[in-house]
């Protein structure tokens, strides 16, 4: 599957996900329609404008497990790629709620040990609430997963914070999937969601995921939202891992 037909994909699952979840609005107070000298009620409290102040922070490694075919290596902001031969990594945070991280790993002519790689990207931003509101975030993730006597995971974590540092009580979603040939057919790979199984998909296929918090309360202040993606692969023939992510207040 082509770069774009992942992308259309994942949105196509994001726009499934936004369609089945209505973020419920916080009541408030006064009279409903009906009841004796009551008016009509009040409007829906508007959902909060994101992506203020983003910024972006990235790290990763790489080593071929061959030390004589140059030494590993490693990235921090601002850079946002690495490489140690044909072992690669790359974040790829692009907005407040779009990031993405792509590994390789591929051991050199004489490893010593496994190839592995690691790419993480995290987005920061602030946004303010006017009118409480109940709300939950909603995580798409999509990408693809090639095997060959390798492994391969990711995490994707979303979460909010007041502005003071503490997280909002039930706004954090955390999903983590693992990716294994499948010992009876090693054309498919065995996916586990923290560690239970949780499906299965072609080797070198595209995954599709969506994750959801509970629902909580956001009340009228300023607040931090965190999103992070990390990708590893460590494999002894190959391990390729090409993940996006976007998360939606809804």
């Amino acid at each position: 599957m082509t770069l774009p037909s992942r992308w259309f994909a994942r949105g196509l699952v994001l726009a499934l996900a936004c369609g089945l979840l209505a973020c419920p609005q916080d009541p408030g107070g006064g009279g409903g329609g009906g009841q004796p000298g009551g008016g009509a009620p009040p409007p829906p409290a508007a959902k909060p404008a994101l992506g203020g102040n983003t910024a972006f922070q990235t790290h990763g490694s790489t080593d071929d497990g061959d030390d004589g075919n140059g030494a590993a290596t490693r990235y921090q902001t601002p850079a946002r790629q690495s490489a140690d031969a044909q072992t690669t990594a790359t974040s790829a945070p692009n907005t407040y709620r779009d990031v993405a991280a792509r590994v390789q790993a591929t051991p050199g002519p004489n490893p010593t040990r496994l190839a592995i790689t690691l790419a993480n990207s995290k987005a920061t931003s602030t946004f303010a609430v006017a009118q409480a509101i109940r709300c939950r975030l909603v995580v798409s993730s999509a990408g693809s997963v090639s095997l060959t006597s390798g492994v391969g995971d990711y995490l994707v974590v979303a979460r909010v914070r007041t502005a003071a540092g503490p997280p909002v009580q039930g706004a954090d979603i955390q999903g983590q999937y693992a990716f294994a040939e499948n010992n009876a057919n090693p054309r498919q790979l065995d996916i586990k969601r923290w560690g239970q199984p949780d499906g299965v998909m072609a080797n070198g296929g595209v995954v599709l995921r969506v994750d959801r918090s509970n629902v909580f309360l956001l009340q009228p202040g300023n607040y931090t939202l965190e999103f992070e993606l990390t990708t590893n692969g460590k494999a002894d023939t190959n391990a390729a891992l090409d993940i996006q992510a976007q998360v939606d207040l809804l």
